[in-house]
């Protein structure tokens, strides 16, 4: 039975009349990540206290970079954060994951291109005879059942690059943070070592004038030079960890090949405060709310179980359907429609559905591992912030104010002649020591205390309430 015959006098406008009725146009959706990566900006400077930074350019490319730091002069901490967002290639790398998601996304809702098939036919041996084609443009039907898990799975991928982005970002900032502030202390501890170093070279040479004078003893001569020898090796290793995290911090900010002649500036004594009333139960709501890692986790999970939907619908087979045309060698010319159906019998799509599930289930579990971890980290790091915070506050509240204190009583009494020099500079000295142990344990905590607001999801200056 032949096709029935229609549009005898344009069989041609016919076939493209069919094939415009069955091809959808693509739509209008974007490949641009611009409006991506200004979500993630806005997120990092939410949750990292600081302005957003402006990656919203096409390709990630930096649109208004902070005000240049010159190199030598004084770096602040939020001047750190902001260059190394700036110039970062980690996160730029993580800006192009973000831009090709986008583009899967794009890719999922579009309708697959028709498939155009031509063929003709030449008589062979009857001179009456003419020659015969025909041709049919095919478009998979498929793609109508499929469109909507693709597109659920991608537009969940896409939004897991964003807080994987955003959460590589979040790290950075707490990195450089705790960084500069390791150097401010190690600045502080290499400038109270080098006093100590020169106070105990003074009492060296205070107690071998002793010696020869035939005042003291051989002893106490080695005494006070082996408190020399501690002191200069003390004073060349804070000096050496002074310039190491300079460097270290100069390479978070993308100038690893930088002259490192500047200091950094600030302190760390604000900080302490966003500690006070904060409970356990309130840290652990704010990791399982806003940590962007396991939210990241949980987006994948999800794009998993639309992937497996898709594989469930693939089961049905592949299909495609589409416009005929076709004029024969006695001159008939007839249209109509052709269907072409995948029969599913030696693959029936089993295994992939298998593997969807074991993907799902493995994205799930992976997912609640994330939020365990963050849960754990949480509470770890709220005790240790806690912990060296206080421990910094004692020591410096008691030790290294009673040390300044003998050493103003030293120093009184040399001027009323009732001490000599020798007690001062050992008050100096041991007053060195402690200015040194103390920048150390301020170092300390303010690690931890960067490592907590890293562990629950954000700057806790800028937690929301409790819930009520």
């Amino acid at each position: 039975m032949g096709f029935p015959r229609v549009c005898a006098r344009d069989p041609a406008g016919a076939l493209v009349l069919s094939a415009l009725l069955v091809v959808q146009a693509p739509g209008c959706a974007s490949t641009d990540a611009a409006r991506d990566h200004s979500e993630a900006a806005a997120l990092v400077g939410a949750r990292g206290g600081v302005p957003a930074p402006a990656w919203a350019t096409p390709g990630g490319a930096v649109e208004s970079a902070p005000a240049e730091w010159d190199g030598v002069s004084d770096l602040g901490e939020d001047q750190a954060v902001a260059l190394a967002l700036a110039h970062s290639p980690m996160i730029r790398a993580e800006l192009e994951r973000v831009s090709a998601a986008r583009a899967d996304l794009v890719q999922a809702g579009l309708l697959p291109n028709p498939m155009v098939n031509v063929s003709a036919l030449w008589p062979i041996g009857d001179p009456d005879a003419a020659t015969a084609w025909s041709a049919s443009a095919m478009e998979q039907l498929s793609w109508l059942w499929l469109r909507e898990p693709r597109t659920r799975a991608a537009s969940h991928r896409l939004r897991a690059a964003v807080l994987g982005v955003s959460d590589t970002a979040l790290g950075l900032v707490f990195e450089v943070r705790a960084t500069h502030a390791g150097v401010v202390s190690a600045q502080r501890a290499a400038t109270a070592a080098l006093d100590g170093a020169r106070s105990a070279s003074e009492l060296a040479r205070l107690a071998r004038a002793r010696l020869d004078a035939g005042e003291s003893t051989e002893p106490e001569l080695n005494r006070f030079l082996i408190e020399e020898a501690e002191a200069q090796a003390r004073r060349v290793r804070l000096a050496a960890e002074f310039e190491g995290g300079k460097r270290r911090l100069l390479g978070l900010l993308g100038r690893s090949g930088a002259d490192a002649a500047w200091d950094a500036v600030g302190g760390p004594a604000s900080r302490w405060s966003d500690l006070d009333g904060l409970a356990e139960e309130e840290v652990i709501g704010l990791a399982l709310r806003r940590r962007l890692d396991a939210a990241e986790a949980r987006a994948l999970a999800r794009a998993s179980g639309y992937m497996l939907d898709e594989a469930r619908l693939m089961r049905l087979g592949e299909a495609s359907a589409g416009p005929m045309f076709e004029r024969t060698e006695d001159r008939m010319e007839m249209a109509g429609v052709g269907l072409a159906v995948m029969v599913p019998i030696l693959d029936t799509g089993a295994a992939r559905v298998a593997r969807g599930r074991a993907d799902s289930r493995r994205m799930a579990l992976e997912a609640n591992e994330l939020a365990e971890r963050a849960v754990r980290e949480a509470r770890v790091g709220w005790h240790e912030a806690r912990a060296r915070a206080e421990a910094a506050e004692r020591y410096g509240s008691e030790i290294v104010r009673r040390r300044e204190q003998n050493l103003r009583i030293a120093e009184q009494s040399l001027e009323a002649g009732e001490a000599d020099l020798t007690e001062v500079l050992m008050a100096r000295l041991a007053l060195s020591q402690a200015r040194v142990e103390l920048a150390q344990m301020e170092a300390e905590a303010a690690e931890a205390f960067f490592g907590l607001e890293r562990a629950v999801g954000g700057r806790l200056a800028r937690r929301e309430p409790p819930a009520r």
